[in-house]
């Protein structure tokens, strides 16, 4: 597993949507507005991605997507979804960190 992490606005989304175009892997994002904001980043990039899905979707199983691969966008976002709070303190995690320039140069 990868963890990319950045300010606001420093490209992480893009990244994730190149990666997913890479993979094949789903994007996982926290509402529906972030959703279609990736679908409409991959199609300004000129990229070809799997439609993205929308944690409730997946968790409740309104959409059942037998992917083996997943990326979760905006994983701070997603977790206050699932604990139904606005704000998480903390994580931890195991996975190598990488920035946006090692992303670009195909380093993942």
């Amino acid at each position: 597993m990868f963890v990319v992490v950045g300010e606001v606005a420093s490209g992480k989304t893009h990244g994730i949507v190149e990666m997913s175009a890479k993979t094949g892997a789903v994007i996982v994002c926290h509402s529906f507005h972030h959703m279609f904001y990736c679908m409409a980043l991959a199609r300004e990039l000129k990229l070809a991605i799997p439609n993205p899905v929308m944690f409730d979707e997946l968790s409740s199983g309104k959409r059942l997507h037998l992917k083996d691969h997943y990326l979760i966008d905006d994983v701070d976002m997603v977790l206050g979804r699932l604990l139904k709070t606005g704000k998480i303190d903390g994580v931890t995690m195991t996975g190598k960190i990488y920035s946006r320039k090692e992303i670009e140069a195909n380093e993942v």
